[in-house]
């Protein structure tokens, strides 16, 4: 007879890890899109400005990765 409550517990566990890793996923996502929002609004009013937060962003996205 083979137990397949240590599989099962098994799966859990990677189940869990997967959700908390699709979960940051989603967060470095919504980030991205936030800037990407903010720099394109303050293009019409400063494009420098819209640069200087496209180029944060960027760099904010890098170290995530």
């Amino acid at each position: 007879m083979i137990d397949n409550y240590g599989l099962w517990q098994k799966q859990d566990r990677l189940n869990a890890e997967y959700e908390q890793k699709q979960e940051r996923v989603r967060e470095i996502i919504y980030m991205a899109i936030e800037g990407i929002e903010q720099a394109v609004m303050m293009l019409d009013d400063d494009i420098d400005k819209a640069e200087d937060m496209l180029r944060d962003l960027v760099n904010r996205l890098e170290e995530e990765r």
